[in-house]
């Protein structure tokens, strides 16, 4: 099925559970339930919980055979992880299968940001620390006996694959000090190699075309409503997540529901604009932000640097471009402090007090490049003052109208791109300046 009839062929997929129930918490009852059913008086259901807990634990080649499986108990969420699988064998011990799962939402830092008691950088590592001290799964970790995994019917972003392999990092060196711990209270070393450090600490990706493999080798055998909508609701949001044509085109879009619209307007962003943009920018010495969701509404944001580390920036939103005939472009500056907050729990606006003369300065000359008159989509000042804490915007363009483009994707990439060369104007010495 192509993208201009979307929705066409999907109009039984409402019917779906799992097409209102997208949330990580149903997500992981699914799983659980899963795991629940490997001693099951459905034997077709019983069968695939075999078949997947039998790939979880071989992900790593272990070669271990689910008949070789005594029991699997679904444990208590230890240390807020999201699902502990806990697998006795006959003649290979126990195994913990350890599960983060996501939906849309990425890796977080373990603490609260700023906090003086941080101790780990991303919520993995701390996963893995205390599990490895936990008094019933540390032997496992020591002996090779753990099986991790982030979980996530979505794809991941560089940022998320690059905390993801910083995270390893660090439990690699968490689990080479607990070796050694092991060591010398037995006052005997213990051999470990590269692919035992591999098999111990490295956290497994499997992102939607994963997870997707893994249930379609088995989804001839299906024969139970909840395996098969989990299943069609995989492919369906695959396809959303493959868009690269202006959402409001496609054919079905306004059956979507809200969260699938804006999953919708996200790969739009993120397989059309970002990319294109991408090789413009890198071509002209620049940096462009992979596309995020904004934090506090539904806005996806793409964020265009002039140059990396430099402010402001392009910031294009789903909100401002989802009516064709009023886009809008916007320049903004962002800062840290506009992200903290004071002892008493409000937000701190020494941004603002601190900088005026600067964010002015900025503001004054993209006041002097831009001729409101006469250059249609260029930046314009923007007057008006956020709210307490809010970062600033400091330039948007008129509305913009793609509506009778012919190439409505390559018109609005040329507005940006234009947009962008504008900002690039803007003096190196005002660029320079860190808000």
């Amino acid at each position: 099925m192509n993208e201009e009839n979307f929705g066409e062929k999907n109009q039984n997929i409402r019917n779906n559970f799992f097409y209102s129930a997208n949330s990580e918490h149903y997500q992981d009852a699914f799983l659980r339930w899963i795991f629940y059913n490997f001693r099951s008086k459905n034997a077709k259901v019983e069968t695939f919980s075999k078949y997947f807990v039998h790939v979880l634990l071989n992900y790593k080649e272990k070669n271990i055979s689910y008949e070789e499986i005594v029991s699997v108990s679904v444990d208590k969420q230890k240390h807020n992880s999201d699902i502990d699988i806990l697998i006795t064998t006959k003649t290979n011990g126990k195994h913990l299968i350890l599960i983060e799962d996501k939906t849309t939402s990425k890796i977080h830092p373990s603490n609260k940001k700023g906090s003086k008691s941080d101790k780990y950088v991303t919520q993995l590592e701390k996963y893995y620390d205390e599990f490895s001290t936990d008094r019933e799964y540390k032997e496992l970790f020591l002996s090779g006996k753990i099986h991790l995994f982030y979980y996530k019917n979505d794809y991941l972003d560089e940022n998320e694959k690059e905390l993801i392999n910083q995270s390893n990092s660090l439990c690699k060196a968490i689990f080479l000090n607990r070796v050694n711990e092991f060591s010398l209270k037995r006052k005997k070393k213990k051999e470990i190699t590269i692919v035992d450090i591999e098999r111990n600490y490295t956290w497994n990706i499997l992102n939607i075309e994963e997870i997707l493999k893994i249930f379609k080798n088995f989804k001839e055998s299906f024969d139970n409503v909840i395996l098969s909508d989990y299943y069609e609701c995989l492919i369906y949001k695959k396809k959303l997540l493959d868009v690269s044509t202006y959402p409001l085109y496609i054919t079905g879009y306004n059956d979507l529901s809200e969260n699938h619209k804006n999953v919708a307007w996200f790969s739009y962003l993120r397989n059309c604009i970002w990319k294109k943009m991408k090789i413009f920018v890198e071509e002209n010495e620049g940096y462009i932000g992979e596309p995020y969701w904004h934090q506090g509404g539904d806005d996806i944001n793409i964020a265009i640097w002039v140059k990396k580390e430099d402010l402001p920036h392009l910031r294009i939103m789903t909100s401002k471009i989802r009516d064709p005939k009023k886009i809008v472009i916007q320049v903004a500056i962002y800062s840290e402090i506009a992200e903290k907050t004071d002892s008493n729990g409000k937000k701190d606006n020494r941004y603002y007090q601190d900088n005026i003369d600067q964010t002015n300065a900025i503001m004054e000359e993209l006041q002097n490049l831009y001729d409101t008159d006469s250059n249609e989509y260029l930046l314009k000042k923007d007057d008006s003052k956020p709210p307490k804490g809010e970062k600033k915007t400091i330039g948007t363009t008129d509305e913009i109208s793609i509506l009778d483009k012919e190439n409505k994707d390559d018109a609005l990439i040329e507005i940006i791109k234009k947009c962008w060369i504008e900002l690039a104007k803007i003096s190196e010495e005002i660029r320079k300046i860190r808000i």
